[in-house]
């Protein structure tokens, strides 16, 4: 049947039921689904950000650049501990800047809330094009699926540069494809131009890849169509994207030198495409699985989403050029030797506009996707969630913690948040489950997306803050910097990977960190009545031999995350060796 014919037949239907409708409905029904799903996303995301520390590994890097910039005026060189630190551009260094200055002082809220916004502002514009593309209850549907994936949420209530170079773009593929699909308008050269800018704007948040991804994206859709005067235009249209980055690149390098911003800069992008020069080394396969749990429990209708529009791809230039823009990031990001989680996220908005789209179809029409085994499946793995965790806690109860890992020695602390998370769950999982039996989709998919709101919430707003101590530098700076008085700390870092920031950070006097390059700097730093070294446990033996009575120190390990610190000298006075 088709959607028209459906429509007709319910027609007669429709009328006298819309007397009956609640008034919020109305409500609701008179928001553009942009409107609803940017709301969604501000309650969402933004009430959480200022409950927990800056974490472990990542957020005390990017934030100590901000900082700096914030206390110094100087807006052009990143630095750690005074040291000029170009691993990211300064997008996120800035953003965080101003929104601290805005504030009055930085905080973890002020530096996190840009981020957030941007997430937001994502979500809200992903719902506005898939709606002018695919129709409305399309963009509602990508909108909603969007800010509920899990990754995505993670990602929105963290102090990363990595929001900021997905919106960007995101923002760019969508303005220059509403250009090129318009070559007969005046609006057609601005739009694609605007496009290239955003382009230059994504290479201040992460570097030369803001310009190289959607340039190979862009390529593909035009030569896939062989439109070979628009694939012509790209190479000047290039210029928009280094008009708006290249005055920072002049300045750093009138700062520097070219040789130390070279350095850096073929380092941070194509050493690491080669080679995973800096860890997080992964199989090809890498991001295929990780999809699924990226996405979860859309994912589930991922692999369908994908095959329609592969169907469709010829009769919708949107869609081929969404499919080439999901495609052409993963082999580009699974060819690379270095592989994380978060470089997928510019990839989402395309993946959003799949599910979107083809949610719309099943539940407008009741055709293609088998929703009720959709619904069964996302209910019985709630289900099975909640079984999980509460034989977890029954063997944490019975038999402490030997047979389990950490952190289930937080069970206590998070007791009353996990209680509610598996009362959530349960009752979503049991609800899903009825609702199957008798095929009410909308409801259904309403429902998930409800029900994943009030887990992130429970999340976002007990379960984490409840384990911010094990990923915080905060009690660790706090007896270091007591041990030391005016001393620097001084710190060996462990090869390449020079994560230190945390411990200035997180000390409101911003404790002051002395690199350490070599064994006999560390002896020489000992030396000093105050002396205090922070380095890893792998390097204790490399410098035992040229620090004097090394068995003598008084010495601790403490644990941030998965890393561990071997801490030498006073701030281990007292402590077990």
């Amino acid at each position: 049947m088709s959607l028209l014919r459906l429509e007709t037949s319910l027609e007669p239907f429709s009328r006298p039921a819309a007397a009956r409708v609640h008034p919020a409905t109305r409500l609701v029904g008179r928001l553009a689904p942009w409107q609803i799903v940017t709301v969604f996303a501000l309650l969402l995301y933004v009430p959480w950000l200022g409950e927990r520390s800056l974490w472990y590994p990542d957020e005390p890097d990017v934030a100590e650049p901000a900082i700096t910039m914030l206390q110094t005026g100087d807006w052009v060189v990143p630095r750690h501990n005074d040291e000029p630190w170009l691993d990211y551009p300064p997008l996120t260094y800035w953003l965080g800047a101003a929104s601290s200055r805005l504030a009055g002082d930085w905080s973890p809220f002020a530096l996190r809330l840009p981020v957030a916004l941007l997430a937001i502002f994502l979500v809200g514009f992903t719902a506005w094009t898939v709606h002018r593309l695919a129709g409305g209850r399309a963009g509602l549907w990508a909108g909603l699926c969007l800010a509920t994936a899990p990754h995505f949420a993670y990602q929105a209530v963290h102090y990363h540069p990595d929001m900021a170079f997905a919106v960007l773009i995101s923002v760019g593929i969508v303005a220059y494809a509403w250009g090129a699909m318009r070559s007969d308008s005046s609006w057609s050269l601005p739009a694609r131009l605007a496009g290239f800018a955003c382009f230059g704007g994504a290479v201040l948040a992460k570097g030369p890849l803001g310009l190289l991804l959607p340039g190979l994206i862009l390529v593909l859709w035009h030569g896939s169509a062989r439109q070979w005067r628009a694939l012509l235009s790209l190479a000047p249209l290039s210029l928009a994207a280094l008009a708006v980055a290249m005055p920072w690149y002049v300045q750093l390098v009138r700062s520097l030198g070219w040789e130390e911003v070279w350095g850096e800069l073929y380092l941070q992008n194509f050493a690491r495409f080669g080679a995973a020069n800096r860890g997080h080394e992964q199989p090809w396969w890498y991001y295929l699985v990780l999809l699924w749990f990226d996405w979860a429990p859309w994912s589930l209708v991922l692999p369908v989403s994908v095959v329609d529009a592969l169907r469709n791809r010829r009769r919708e230039p949107a869609v081929r050029l969404v499919l080439i823009w999901l495609f052409a990031g993963l082999v580009f990001f699974s060819a690379a030797a270095t592989k994380r989680e978060v470089y997928l996220l510019p990839l989402f908005p395309a993946i959003a506009f799949l599910l979107g789209r083809y949610l719309s179809v099943a539940v407008g029409m009741g055709t293609g996707l088998r929703l009720r085994w959709f619904l069964r499946g996302v209910g019985g793995v709630c289900v099975a969630s909640t079984a999980a965790v509460v034989s977890l806690a029954m063997s944490y109860v019975l038999f402490g913690t030997r047979p389990l890992r950490p952190p289930l020695d937080l069970l206590g602390e998070l007791a009353v948040p996990l209680g509610v998370l598996c009362a959530v769950l349960s009752a979503g999982g049991v609800a899903l489950l009825l609702l199957a039996r008798k095929g009410v989709s909308t409801l259904s998919l309403a429902g998930i997306t409800l029900g994943l709101g009030l887990v992130y919430a429970v999340v976002l707003g007990a379960i984490l803050p409840s384990v911010d101590g094990k990923k915080s530098y905060g009690a660790v700076a706090e007896s270091l910097r007591a041990a030391a008085g005016e001393e620097p700390l001084g710190f060996y870092p462990h090869g390449i990977e020079t994560k230190r920031a945390g411990f200035r950070v997180e000390d409101p006097a911003y404790l002051p960190l002395r690199l350490l390059h070599t064994p006999g700097d560390v002896a020489t730093h000992l030396s000093r009545r105050s002396g205090v070294v922070i380095l890893h446990p792998e390097r204790a033996l490399e410098i035992s031999g040229a620090v004097p009575d090394w068995e003598q120190w008084p010495r601790r390990e403490v644990s941030l995350g998965s890393r561990r610190f071997l801490v030498l000298g006073p701030a281990a006075e007292g402590q077990e060796r």
